[in-house]
């Protein structure tokens, strides 16, 4: 009985040496979220196609994505592509610029999130002429 007590206590005490061992990471790290296309204040014309493009990753495993174009608090466009488990990306969709009357804004928010919930979030603003 004392010699399995012993060869318990060895593995239990190993396992713990191992376990401690392992590097973690402490720091909670963001995504980093680098913005390919469009540049911020560009300028197109209705029925322009516009490259979305961003490069994102993270020191571990991103979980989500999006790329939204918005126009005030309307979502006029949204591409979620899958990153799940993934520790890079480049994202690449295109959008195609609504007819306007008249010079219209619009924003569009590049956000990517980890499995720890952290998230980066890029804008970029874009003008768009009839």
């Amino acid at each position: 009985m004392k010699k399995l007590t012993v060869i318990l206590l060895a593995m239990a005490s190993f396992v713990l040496l191992v376990e401690s061992c392992k590097k973690k990471n402490d720091l909670p790290q963001e995504p980093i979220v680098n913005v390919l296309s469009p540049e911020n204040n560009s300028f197109y014309h209705s029925g322009d196609t516009v490259s979305l493009r961003a490069a994102v990753s993270d020191n571990e495993d991103l979980h989500e994505m999006r790329i939204e174009v918005k126009q005030g608090n309307l979502l006029v466009f949204g591409y979620y592509p899958y990153v799940h488990a993934k520790e890079s990306i480049t994202a690449d969709t295109i959008f195609k610029c609504p007819m306007v009357a008249d010079t219209t804004d619009y924003l569009i928010e590049f956000e990517a999130e980890d499995h720890d919930y952290n998230r980066t979030l890029k804008t970029v603003n874009i003008k768009v002429a009839p």
